[in-house]
């Protein structure tokens, strides 16, 4: 009985009382231009009586748009799940001889389901405003919380055991010793953060080629690859050189990128403070914010910037563009300063050598550069017997050599320092200063004749943490072949730091 009554609706609109339209109108072909009104069928015509007679109130649904298919108008209920079609009235298609003369736009068919995207918007309305922001929540990228900047404690020490897996066949000066045993004891040193690299190898030899020949560079790969050899009387490289080259770059640049940009660690003097505010609250309210305080408790990221020490090997200031020598193959200074420069934001960079002998590598690498600038101490007479004008500061003004004669102490050095090599690099303006430290200065090295106690080094600290703060000074090993007494200087020199 239900599916007759709406055959009906669909057959009739004066069962809801509505005002019949006049059905479109169409331009027949000559051979269609004849009264193509058909009489319905006796079946048609005994159901459409029965309904009619069924029929005496309006029923639920609502009539959409007429649409014309074959000639026929039809009526497509919606809202119902019965899409039943059927002919209009004879009485209701005289039109088509009426109007068949008159010219109009064909209506083209639309079949129900064209109507869904239609009343998408509308049924979108009714729901409530969650709906809406579950349906942001959909559409837009999730946001990273920002990590808070600080300036921290202590000093980061990046360091690895593969450092040590460069090494000579026989003894040499430059072994592994050099870094594993000022590893133990920074280790345990307070308020040192011993880290390892994270830069990416591709990363590092990208910044590598910034500074050396790609035609060096893959000369030391393949001399690596076939098991090492030497590439003149004091520097040799072995099986495992080309790699740990490359890591050693990537901890002098992670150590440029954490001291400037700051490393992602977990806050604990945060943490403690909201575990004891979340208890508080829980004791006073009750056990649903006991819920709530075991989120509040999550370790609380913060980016903490530090000074930091690249203890690696082999030293680097030595190595030219495209040769190596002096120990050194790759140089770490120049890669972290170009790295600085061109993917941190610095705008100048500084350089400042303590070894006992002339970083030759570092002013070549500083020279054509107006960006960056170079002082050294270092030992007269010694090699590379280069940088023994004091007068020589280069096409741009960036360098400054401090030659000191043999046997000299802190008594010589701390007057240089303060009058002249901290206010050259104070002028200067560096965004970051990288100290290229060289312990072979110290007493009893067996490389060198100067006269520097490992104590003494506290001192120099302290002017350089006075000159230019925590937050744009970073440190890597250079020289110093003595390890017991550059385990201590090291740790003088990071001191005023800790």
């Amino acid at each position: 009985m239900r599916g007759r009554r709406l055959l009906y609706l669909l057959a009739s609109d004066d069962c809801f009382g509505m005002r019949q339209k006049k059905p479109s109108q169409r331009v027949h072909s000559k051979e269609t231009r004849q009264d193509k009104t058909q009489a319905p069928s006796p079946l048609q015509q005994t159901q459409a009586s029965r309904y009619q007679a069924e029929c005496s109130a309006p029923r639920p649904g609502r009539v959409g748009k007429r649409w014309s298919a074959g000639g026929r108008t039809h009526h497509h209920i919606l809202g119902s799940k019965h899409h039943n079609l059927l002919p209009l009235p004879p009485e209701q298609e005289h039109h088509h001889n009426h109007h068949q003369s008159m010219p109009s736009t064909r209506i083209r068919p639309r079949p129900p389901s064209s109507i869904l995207p239609f009343l998408l918007p509308a049924l979108l309305l009714l729901r409530p405003a969650s709906a809406f922001l579950s349906l942001r929540s959909l559409t837009q990228r999730p946001r990273l919380s920002p990590l808070h900047a600080t300036t921290g404690t202590g000093v980061n020490v990046l360091y690895s055991q593969r450092f040590l897996e460069h090494k000579a066949r026989g003894y040499h000066p430059e072994n592994p010793l050099r870094v594993s045993v000022p590893a133990q004891l920074l280790k345990h040193t307070p308020g040192v953060h011993l880290k390892a690299p994270t830069t990416t190898p591709d990363a590092a030899l990208a910044a590598v080629l910034r500074v050396h020949d790609a035609a060096y560079v893959e000369e030391i790969r393949a001399l690596s690859a076939r098991g090492g050899g030497n590439l003149d009387a004091d520097t040799f490289v072995n099986g495992a050189t080309y790699e740990v080259c490359l890591l050693a770059a990537a901890a002098w640049m992670d150590c440029a990128r954490q001291t400037l940009l700051g490393d992602e660690e977990e806050e604990e003097e945060v943490q403690s403070k909201e575990l004891v505010s979340t208890a508080a609250a829980a004791a006073a309210v009750g056990s649903s914010i006991q819920k709530k305080a075991g989120a509040a408790a999550a370790p609380a990221r913060v980016r903490v910037r530090r000074p930091s020490f690249a203890l690696t090997r082999p030293p680097g200031h030595h190595a030219l563009a495209g040769q190596g020598m002096g120990f050194c193959i790759f140089n770490f200074a120049a890669i972290a300063a170009r790295y600085a420069l061109d993917e941190l934001g610095c705008q100048r960079v500084a350089i400042l050598d303590l070894d006992a002998h002339h970083g030759n590598g570092n002013e070549a690498a500083v020279r054509g550069q107006p960006f960056m600038c170079y002082a050294s101490f270092h030992q007269k007479d010694a090699f590379p017997m280069t940088g023994l004008d004091p007068n020589n500061h280069g096409p741009h003004g960036n360098l400054l050599n401090a030659p000191i004669p043999a046997y000299s102490d802190i008594k010589t050095y701390l007057p240089l320092l303060d009058e002249k090599v901290l206010p050259f690099l104070l002028a200067f303006e560096p965004d970051l200063v990288i100290v290229s430290a060289g312990y072979d200065c110290l007493v009893d090295d067996p490389l060198a004749q100067l006269s520097l106690g490992p104590r003494d080094f506290e001192a120099v600290g302290e002017r350089l943490l006075k000159a230019f703060g925590r937050d744009k000074i970073i440190f890597g090993l250079e020289g110093g072949y003595e390890p017991e007494n550059v385990a201590a200087a090291i740790v003088a020199t990071l001191r005023p730091f800790l």
